[in-house]
């Protein structure tokens, strides 16, 4: 078997066998050729094993028990090497369920495992993930990278569901008219506001000195009030807005269904930037 070279291998190379971080060799990727040969070529015999002569059947089993045995020797060799050999069976189980010596394709295929947990050591730093498995490092990673994508795909429907339930009751509201109300109803507070300014104001204050003066500042107050709060009334103000708060709702649900808000994706199985 290959002997990893100490620069991709780290300090502690029997904690990264009991981890299943060991470096990846020229000997996984051959065991990994043949791991998914062995598991073709018993699936062939499962599906065309009626039409397959007893000379090529038996030659397929051998084959595959020559295969078990040397997918033995590589694991008993490889958890030699490791400080936990308890851990290291445990984060290689689809090894030991291959090694079933039974030639059925469904055993073998979880052979094929081996290709997730390269993909792990090459691409997910094991220092990053002191103290745990491939799998955590694989399951962590994945999480981490794909979390905003789980959660817009959750929260999409959500935020249009919101969008469609406020939008009635925003479109009916008829602000402008609530706020012409509240206007008639301070009519007295707003006459003071005015008096107060204009009391304040150089070459007007001596005009409210006179009754005539008020009289005058009053009605003027009072009509261009009156005019106010009547366009704020008015049925086409009110349908004015209305339409400009569908514009907006409508705008909001294109944002969402175009995912401007979303977070940058990537391909299946990349690791979080770090």
């Amino acid at each position: 078997m290959d002997e990893p070279g100490s620069e991709t291998a780290g300090p502690d190379l029997g904690s990264l066998y009991s981890r299943g971080f060991e470096p990846v060799t020229r000997t996984d990727w051959f065991l990994l050729t043949l791991a998914a040969l062995d598991t073709l070529m018993l699936l062939a015999r499962d599906v065309y094993g009626a039409f397959l002569p007893k000379l090529v059947d038996q030659g397929i089993v051998a084959v595959d028990i020559f295969l078990v045995v040397i997918f033995a020797i590589d694991f008993l060799t490889e958890m030699s090497r490791a400080n936990n050999k308890v851990a290291y069976a445990r984060n290689h189980w689809y090894e030991l369920v291959g090694l079933v010596p039974v030639a059925q394709w469904s055993f073998r295929a979880f052979r094929l495992v081996r290709a997730l947990r390269m993909y792990v050591v090459t691409h997910f730093p094991p220092e990053v993930y002191e103290d745990r498995s491939w799998h955590a490092a694989l399951v962590r990673g994945v999480i981490g990278h794909y979390k905003g994508v789980l959660l817009e795909e959750i929260t999409d429907p959500i935020v249009m569901q919101s969008i469609n339930v406020i939008e009635g009751p925003l479109t009916r509201a008829r602000f402008a008219a609530t706020v012409g109300d509240s206007l008639q109803e301070r009519r007295e507070n707003i006459h003071a506001v005015v008096d107060r300014a204009l009391t304040e104001t150089r070459g007007v204050g001596p005009l409210l000195s006179t009754r005539a003066g008020r009289r005058v500042v009053r009605e003027v107050t009072a009509e261009v009030l009156d005019q106010v709060i009547l366009t704020l009334r008015s049925d086409e103000l009110n349908e004015v807005i209305a339409a400009s708060i569908e514009d907006i709702m409508e705008e909001l649900r294109e944002r969402v269904r175009e995912k401007e808000y979303r977070m940058a994706g990537g391909s299946l199985l990349r690791p979080v930037a770090r």
